[in-house]
């Protein structure tokens, strides 16, 4: 049995939770190694005490490979899901079906409820993205691999920037270069915005043309055998004006402080009331629109986030981004965003993009 797998019947084991629903395909796809990390729901993992079940059609069962792990239960049309899992709850005499509190929609829940019974439903919050926040060093590397592959697109779309492409062209040879590159594919859709576009923090890349001289923002990311890298540089074009340094300096300063003194056995929030303070004391938190980072692994936001109310304990083996930003609607956006891992004594850069300004002439 997996790592994984044991933890997390562990922690149903000491909620005394007979079974457990998965139906989230990327915590599927963590216990398993099943489905593609879309939304579409394929897999389904049923865990038991004694037994644990893969449960998926005949489009997929096929593929499914012998596992000391989980027991095959094929869907058909004679015996679709609901049934499936109540013949097993029955067999074994459970009463309780624990599931993920995101997992289901409310129509699932209403059809599981009336299907299942007399089987009680019993949300169980979310266990598995919690266990997902701790990486191994085989998703590290995989992360960094997916961090290396966005690092080489930065520093390959530096020499095709130009006036007179759009937004959307930038984004498209960043995703074709990382593809071809290694990525299985991108971890969002690139975020390029140029000019005012770049005080919008999640600006929707469009049409609009890149000239000089203005201010450019790039976020985007590459999957690497599952696992999201997510990395922001903003650079210019032409002759820089003279508060864009400062301004610059003043965001480099505020990622900087972070990745000085956050440490294993900081609470989240506290992280991010260091990037805040910098601001304060420069008379510019207002200008900053978001947190300060957010966890990153098999999705590019994942658990906790660096927020003013988030309790989260920093822990060793942690992945996430130290993203400061400043936001000026009548003038563009500065944002510097870098994944780091959390280690005994601090935590360190994966990205390994430059981050002094970029001044493209």
């Amino acid at each position: 049995m997996t790592d994984r797998l044991k933890l997390l019947k562990k922690r149903l084991n000491l909620s005394k939770t007979e079974s457990f629903l998965v139906s989230n395909p990327i915590n599927i796809f963590y216990l398993a190694g099943y489905g593609d990390l879309s939304d579409e729901k394929d897999f389904w993992l049923l865990i038991t005490s004694k037994t644990n079940y893969l449960l998926t059609d005949p489009r997929y069962s096929s593929s499914v490979k012998p596992s000391l792990d989980f027991r095959l239960l094929e869907i058909t049309k004679d015996r679709i899901l609901a049934q499936a899992i109540k013949k097993v709850l029955q067999d074994l005499k459970i009463q309780t079906l624990g599931f993920e509190d995101k997992g289901l929609s409310f129509f699932e829940f209403r059809k599981f409820k009336e299907a299942l019974k007399p089987a009680e439903l019993k949300p169980f919050g979310d266990p598995i993205e919690s266990l997902r926040q701790i990486k191994n060093k085989e998703e590290v590397v995989k992360i960094q691999k997916a961090a290396g592959i966005a690092d080489l697109a930065f520093n390959h779309i530096l020499g095709f920037i130009k006036p007179g492409l759009t937004e959307e062209d930038i984004a498209l040879m960043l995703e074709i270069f990382m593809r071809k590159s290694g990525a299985d594919g991108i971890s969002f859709p690139p975020v390029v915005a140029f000019g005012k576009n770049s005080a919008i923090p999640h600006h929707q890349t469009g049409k609009t043309l890149i000239q000089s001289p203005g201010i450019l923002l790039l976020d985007f990311g590459a999957r690497f055998q599952g696992y999201c890298s997510d990395l922001t540089r903003t650079i210019f074009l032409g002759k820089p004006p003279g508060e864009l340094q400062k301004r610059y300096e003043l965001v480099l300063a505020a990622q900087n402080k972070v990745l000085v003194q956050v440490k294993a056995g900081m609470k989240a929030y506290e992280a991010d009331g260091i990037v805040r303070r910098v601001f304060r004391e420069n008379g510019c938190e207002e200008k900053f629109l978001h947190s300060s980072g957010h966890g990153v692994g098999l999705s590019v936001h994942e658990g906790f986030a660096l927020s003013p109310q988030n309790q989260t304990i920093l822990q060793k083996g942690m992945v996430f981004t130290v993203e400061p930003g400043l936001y000026f609607p009548d003038w563009g956006g500065i944002r510097i965003e870098d994944l780091v891992l959390t280690g005994k004594d601090g935590v360190k850069r994966i990205s390994q993009s430059p981050v002094e300004m970029i001044v493209l002439s």
